[in-house]
């Protein structure tokens, strides 16, 4: 599945901008999934531990290093998507409204079931000058059954796909407002030097220790 995700992408991303995070033991196996994946774009999670939120952060910083102005796309390597063209379209317009607003987008699916595995989110009003792209109103984690029964019956409820486009910038602005801690200790580390520069992962997984964990 994780090279069905790549060559998903591959139609609009090239492999030199193609990241990939991955726990330190799988490390060996995904570069032998992905050889078209340049081997130093695949990159171990800071922490097995930790959520998911510290990986996509050093990623981003990762892709601030070489092009400050990039618009990253953030997927998991384990969706299967039926009908591609639909999709690409739709990845198209997200990164639209991601390099016209100063706002993260995200992808909501629409419950087939009320299912307590999936987050969830609530949608608001249509923006004006996007079709088919809302507001969000709130993310709730994977909420009893009786609630996503309820969500179903509102129908202003999708399902939580994971999947988020932004701009770096946007993005790192955001960090810096919304988690200042971890904002700083990264931007110390992995900002403040080029593209060029070697990262010392040891140092940048010992500064990361001392912060909490975010989902």
């Amino acid at each position: 599945m994780i090279q069905l995700t790549v060559e998903r992408f591959r139609r609009f991303v090239r492999m030199a901008n193609t990241w990939v995070l991955a726990r330190k033991e799988h490390m060996g196996h995904v570069a032998s999934q992905l050889p078209q994946v340049p081997k130093g774009n695949i990159v171990s999670e800071p922490f097995i531990s930790k959520q998911t939120a510290l990986s996509i952060v050093t990623a981003v910083f990762r892709i601030a290093r070489q092009d400050p102005n990039a618009v990253a796309i953030v997927a998991p390597s384990d969706h299967f998507i039926e009908g591609a063209k639909v999709f690409i379209k739709q990845i198209s317009a997200a990164v639209a409204v991601a390099e016209k607003r100063e706002a993260i987008v995200t992808f909501g699916i629409e419950p087939t079931w009320p299912s307590p595995e999936y987050g969830y989110i609530e949608r608001a009003g249509e923006l004006s000058d996007a079709k088919e792209v809302y507001h969000t109103s709130r993310f709730v984690e994977k909420p009893p059954e009786r609630v996503a029964r309820r969500y179903l019956r509102q129908g202003t409820y999708l399902w939580n796909s994971g999947i988020y486009i932004f701009s770096v910038k946007v993005f790192l602005k955001l960090l810096a407002t919304y988690q200042p801690a971890m904002y700083s200790v990264l931007e110390k580390i992995m900002g403040a030097s080029s593209g060029n520069t070697p990262l010392h992962e040891a140092r940048i997984r010992r500064a990361l220790s001392t912060l909490e964990d975010v989902p």
